[in-house]
């Protein structure tokens, strides 16, 4: 084996342990997380919205196990764009919602603060 063929394959070595790492996070996260069904934000926008970055890791690791380099560092980076999206989505919802609550209020908007639940008693 040649000392490129060496650093090449701890490359991506890596980069699997890195994948698995953010999956493993992303779904502590989802798991520990403690959204009510009465508490802003809408939970499950929220778990639609970062399963792309969980695929987009899994495929990357997937294409390394399968001597795919190139393959596995470019999904790796969406999952990392997307990650990067999601937070500054994340921080702007909340922004909005420290500054101007009442904006929630407007019926397409209200989908995203808003749980599916019904919340009245009968």
């Amino acid at each position: 084996m040649t000392a490129s063929r060496i650093n090449e394959d701890f490359r991506g070595k890596d980069i699997i342990q890195a994948d698995a790492a953010i999956i493993a996070g992303i779904l502590i996260l989802l798991t520990i997380s403690s959204f009510s069904p009465f508490e802003f934000p809408n939970r499950s926008m929220f778990i639609s919205l970062i399963i792309p970055a969980i695929a987009l890791f899994s495929i990357s690791a997937i294409s390394i196990l399968d001597k795919k380099l190139v393959s596995g560092k470019r999904f790796a980076k969406a999952g990392f764009y997307w990650l990067i999206g999601f937070m500054i989505f994340l921080m702007v919802v909340n922004l909005i919602n420290v500054m101007s609550p009442g904006v929630w209020q407007d019926p397409i908007l209200e989908k995203i603060a808003s749980s599916n639940t019904n919340t009245s008693t009968q």
